[in-house]
């Protein structure tokens, strides 16, 4: 097995040793519920104008709820899967998730309004309205999914260590996978080796132990399909990434493969 290894700048190696390689998803929900809580405050701000004293309730009541919503919305964002993206795909766009965003929303709202019925059934306390949750679903759609893209853009590229990634093949896949990573240094990976085979998994894990590789990246031109899928399987280094490209243009899409290992489709 031959390798070639790619050299990053040593400013960029020397940093990358004292990053942190762990962490986007808490960033990723902090950001959510900032994101969540200025809508809602916005929310409040603009429907006073349109419909005033749609909600009357004791504040001790207000900051319960507001405090029982942090869990709520976690939840129901990790249902959608969307703290999982960026740990299982190299390229990740805010504007891909705007639809597990939205339905995410779009359910935590009817289950508010929920509550809003129930307490109005028991008591004259109001919380929400039909008129609130739409707005408050439009304006938080959009607050999610732009302080998303500022995390990912400006933040998890400065504050995280760049990903180490093997790359299997060193065919033209392999040639277009290197040179789209190279055009993206947002992504935060670096093609740190490109290894012409790998004829088994334990020969595999032996070369990205020896690397320090985050990710292995197997190419369609490296071996056939079914020989691919057999060496996703058998990777079982723990927090290793397992990617397989398939024979399209572009390597930024990716889907997850649903292996004992996880392994992506980039």
């Amino acid at each position: 097995m031959s390798v070639v290894t790619p050299q990053a700048p040593a400013s960029i190696r020397s940093l990358d040793r004292v990053r942190p390689t762990r962490g986007r998803s808490t960033l990723l929900a902090a950001g959510d519920l900032l994101a969540l809580g200025a809508s809602y405050l916005a929310m409040r701000a603009l429907t006073e104008q349109i419909a005033p004293g749609t909600t009357r309730a004791p504040a001790t009541l207000t900051v319960v709820l507001a405090l029982a919503a942090v869990p709520v919305w976690i939840g129901l964002f990790a249902a959608y899967g969307l703290y999982d993206t960026d740990r299982r795909r190299i390229a990740v766009t805010s504007f891909d998730e705007a639809t597990k965003v939205f339905h995410a929303l779009l359910v935590g709202s009817i289950g508010f309004l929920m509550v809003d019925q129930l307490l109005w059934s028991v008591s004259d306390w109001r919380v929400s309205s039909a008129v609130q949750a739409a707005v408050f679903v439009l304006v938080a759609l959009a607050a999610v999914i732009v302080v998303r893209g500022a995390l990912r853009s400006w933040v998890f590229t400065r504050v995280f260590r760049r990903e180490r990634a093997v790359v299997v093949g060193a065919g033209s896949d392999a040639a277009l996978f290197e040179h789209t990573i190279a055009a993206h240094p947002e992504f935060g990976v670096d093609v740190v080796a490109v290894l012409e085979d790998a004829h088994s998994p334990l020969e595999l894990e032996e070369r990205v132990l020896e690397l320090a590789a985050d990710r292995v990246v197997l190419t369609s031109s490296s071996t056939s399909h079914e020989e691919m899928l057999e060496i996703a399987r058998g990777v079982r280094t723990p927090f290793l990434q397992v990617s397989i490209t398939p024979r399209t243009r572009s390597h930024t899409c990716v889907r997850q493969w649903p292996a004992a290992h996880p392994a992506t489709v980039v």
